[in-house]
């Protein structure tokens, strides 16, 4: 990365890996109690670490098989607060009008 990128592109992109690391921390702790999160959040956040560890000695971020599993989860990981926190339509309005007669 450093030989391809040069120090501003190496800054840059340590300074993306640890604003991902913070937010996906941020996001398991924030939703510890909802089991789905923890569980996306927590195998993100190991898949990240295993990944990181992977790229001491191969080309891990521009393999496209990769990444591109990669940043779609990251995408899900980063969304989960905006998601959570957006008003919910009420489900038994909706539902009394799909069970109301003809």
């Amino acid at each position: 990365m450093l030989a391809e990128t040069g120090l501003i592109g190496f800054f840059f992109f340590t300074a993306l890996l640890v604003a991902i690391y913070r937010n996906a921390r941020q996001t398991r702790r924030r939703y510890a109690d909802d089991p789905f999160y923890l569980g996306v959040s927590t195998g993100f956040l190991a898949g990240f670490f295993a990944m990181l560890t992977h790229a001491i000695g191969a080309n891990t971020f521009i393999i496209v098989r990769i990444m591109e599993p990669f940043w779609f989860l990251t995408a899900i990981v980063i969304m989960i607060p905006h998601i959570e926190s957006s008003p919910r339509p009420d489900v038994s309005e909706s539902h009394q009008r799909l069970l109301r007669p003809i």
